[in-house]
């Protein structure tokens, strides 16, 4: 068989296969997605109340926009 490009590791042209007795599979950080879930449950529920707000829509919308996210960027470090 000639060896082409990308043929390290193969045995008979098969697929690459690294047959280490630690995988495992890919998991979520649970704490980082429910406090994602928490900041968008959040803000879903402003936007609802939003239309209400009379006085200075924009430097609500934009004080509260950016108080919930650097808030959830501080927490998921």
């Amino acid at each position: 068989m000639k060896p082409g490009w990308f043929d390290a590791f193969r045995t008979d042209g098969g697929p690459t296969l690294y047959s280490y007795s630690n995988r495992t599979p890919v998991t979520g950080d649970v704490q980082t997605i429910t406090l994602y879930l928490i900041f968008f449950t959040v803000f879903l529920a402003f936007l609802v109340i939003f239309p209400g707000v009379r006085k200075e829509r924009f430097t609500t919308f934009t004080s509260v926009t950016l108080s919930l996210f650097v808030g959830t960027v501080i927490l998921g470090e």
